[in-house]
C-alpha cells in the first residue's frame, strides 16, 4: 500500500474518533466502550492493509481479535452484562497477549 492510502487510512480512524467523541457527549453511557472496541477493529483493520507488522503469529493474532471484536460489539443489542463480561475478558487476554509480545520484543 502506498504511503498516500496509507495517510487516508490514518485519517480515517482519527476522523473516526474524533466524531465518537464528539456524539459521546451526547450518546449513552454504553456507546463509550462499544465505539472503543470499534476503534480497535478499525485499527487492526488498519495495520493489517498496510502490513505495519510483518510477525506472522501477531498478524494471525489480530486477525482473530478483529473477528472476536466484529462479534463482541453485537452483543450489546443483545445482553448488557454479556458486553461488560466480553470487554472484561478482551482486557484480560489482550493484557497477557502485550506482556509476551513486549517480553518476546525487548528480550532479543
Amino acid at each position: 500500500m502506498d504511503g498516500d492510502k496509507k495517510a487516508v487510512r490514518v485519517f480515517e480512524l482519527l476522523a473516526y474518533l474524533a466524531s465518537s467523541a464528539r456524539g459521546l457527549l451526547e450518546e449513552p453511557r454504553e456507546y463509550g466502550p462499544l465505539r472503543c472496541l470499534d476503534a480497535m477493529r478499525r485499527l487492526i483493520d488498519m495495520v493489517l492493509e498496510t502490513r505495519l507488522i510483518e510477525d506472522e503469529e501477531v498478524t494471525k493474532y489480530l486477525e482473530e481479535l478483529r473477528s472476536r471484536l466484529s462479534r463482541g460489539i453485537i452483543l450489546l443489542m443483545y445482553s448488557a452484562e454479556e458486553f461488560r463480561k466480553f470487554i472484561i475478558n478482551v482486557n484480560v487476554e489482550l493484557s497477557e497477549k502485550t506482556t509476551r509480545v513486549l517480553e518476546r520484543y525487548y528480550n532479543k
